[in-house]
């Protein structure tokens, strides 16, 4: 989710700022002086790890009983599914793609348009790999390295006035500077975005690709189906018997 997802400000404030009234400087004297990301990407990380596990693939795709998150949507953790174990790397994805989707792509649009043109224009292209990432089946969705690999794909297509509109939206009283910041870089001559190294992407062999997309369909990961829809038969069996006994005794008193 959004709070599992911080910025190192360190490049973006050169001057730093202070710990508590971010928009002065330390010495709380002058307003603090942040650079664009035009000019510099900060590092972003991924933390709260402490439900993770290391999976051997050698033992098949993983099975797990579902921990619900701060994002409780996926279709694998609603009704009856919930009580069935999955594959947690396609739920994983399903996070990602829903992130981009509602913290970006939709913010401020009614849940009732996402599936219409009512979108942020400029995260427009990001529409089609956010659907992917966020199918019903989790089988469909893609794995990290192929999300990796297609936004490296259609970003590359983008033109450089594409990639200098804000990721988000900007308030009314922000926009003539914002439009300033980007005539002033483009007659610079500054690109629209820093230098960087494409991440290589490494193709999954098919074996490989059934683990982090799949759910066990070999006898193991079917017994673990049938006794679990074995245990709710039973429970619903039991309680069905002691309503009516509770019953019989009310109408027998």
């Amino acid at each position: 989710a959004l709070l599992n997802i911080l910025q190192d400000p360190t490049l973006l404030y050169p001057e730093g700022f202070h710990p508590v009234q971010t928009l002065m400087d330390p010495a709380y004297k002058h307003l603090s002086r942040p650079i664009t990301r035009t000019e510099c990407w900060p590092r972003y990380y991924i933390i709260d790890f402490g439900l993770s596990r290391r999976y051997d693939p050698a033992q098949g795709p993983p099975m797990e009983d579902i921990i619900r998150g701060g994002d409780k949507s996926p279709p694998e953790h609603l009704g009856a599914a919930y009580d069935l174990p999955c594959n947690p790397f396609p739920t994983d994805i399903y996070f990602l793609g829903n992130l981009l989707k509602e913290e970006f792509v939709y913010k401020g649009f009614p849940r009732a348009m996402h599936n219409r043109l009512w979108l942020y224009r400029p995260l427009r292209f990001l529409r089609p790999l956010i659907k992917d990432m966020t199918r019903k089946n989790p089988a469909r969705r893609p794995t990290i390295g192929e999300v990796v690999e297609r936004f490296e794909k259609i970003t590359r297509k983008l033109s450089s006035e594409h990639l200098r509109k804000p990721g988000q939206r900007i308030h009314r009283r922000d926009r003539k500077a914002q439009r300033a910041r980007q005539t002033k870089n483009m007659s610079n001559g500054v690109p629209a975005l820093p230098p960087y190294t494409s991440p290589a992407i490494v193709s999954l062999n098919p074996e490989m690709r059934v683990f982090y997309t799949q759910t066990r369909t070999n006898d193991e990961g079917a017994s673990v189906g049938h006794r679990v829809l074995g245990v709710v038969d039973k429970a619903q069996k039991w309680c069905a018997f002691c309503r009516d006994t509770l019953r019989r005794i009310i109408v027998n008193h």
